[in-house]
């Protein structure tokens, strides 16, 4: 588990060493992913697992917070669950610092909307956030399909990766043609997403050599705007399907579909 400076003087609300702490976690995640289990996690929600998060909470009737750190367990868009000492009644208020993937802390609002009895005097709460939060800022989740992007910008591609792995994508980038060639003949993707004009070797040209030499995966093709005509080129040369930049959460949402259906919300 990671967390915040072990040097800080907020007081912990539990008492548990880490290892307990950790079997406890273990333990409530393989409840959830039992078939006969009380609680199911849903789609959108992935392991967040920080040993030092700060709340400050509101009881209901109370005058002032309470400020504590507590181990967290899950996050989604909408809210996140943590381990607590105590009792936390449903619509107490609180703040929380949460941890980002840099080490860096981000503070949110959220209302108390679950508090579970689990083990030796402690609760597992379950918050939700006043606005949405861009989860892949705090928790990396794992990736559930694989795609080789050949993009010829450095920004571009950053922005390309950034939205695939918000969309639970493992994220390759391949420089040239023959990288292009060899990736995908390793069977490793379930899609290209290729540039036209990323390399120098023409895209039209490696879309036909990759469908000439019998490959039949997913190639998606991304081009300029009005550039029609090397748009119907490469759907002529085996493309799936093909979309035009600018590069954004819109176009990769529509990538998603084109690979795996429906993308998820949030």
């Amino acid at each position: 588990m990671s967390g915040l400076n072990p040097q800080r003087k907020t007081r912990r609300a539990i008492s548990a060493t880490e290892a307990e702490i950790v079997a406890l976690l273990d333990r409530l995640d393989a409840q959830d992913n039992d078939d006969d289990g009380a609680s199911k996690p849903k789609e959108d929600q992935f392991e967040y697992r920080v040993d030092s998060c700060e709340v400050s909470l509101l009881h209901i009737g109370a005058s002032s917070e309470v400020t504590f750190v507590v181990p967290t367990r899950t996050m989604s868009p909408d809210g996140m669950t943590f381990l607590y000492g105590g009792f936390a009644h449903t619509g107490s208020k609180c703040r929380l610092a949460l941890v980002t993937n840099n080490g860096s802390s981000a503070k949110v609002r959220a209302v108390v909307s679950d508090c579970r009895y689990v083990a030796n005097w402690m609760h597992e709460v379950s918050v939700e956030f006043n606005s949405k939060i861009h989860v892949a800022s705090f928790c990396r989740p794992s990736p559930e399909w694989k795609a080789l992007v050949v993009v010829g910008d450095e920004d571009e591609f950053r922005q390309v990766k950034h939205y695939l792995t918000v969309l639970r994508a493992e994220v390759t980038r391949a420089g040239n043609a023959d990288e292009v060639i060899a990736d995908v003949a390793s069977g490793h993707f379930d899609c290209m997403l290729l540039e036209l004009d990323a390399l120098d070797q023409g895209g039209i040209e490696i879309i036909e050599r990759l469908v000439g030499g019998g490959y039949e995966g997913v190639i998606l093709g991304v081009g300029n705007a009005n550039d029609e005509t090397k748009s119907a080129a490469a759907l002529d040369a085996g493309c799936k399907q093909c979309f035009e930049k600018p590069y954004g959460p819109e176009l990769m949402k529509a990538v998603y579909e084109a690979v795996r259906g429906p993308a998820p919300a949030g």
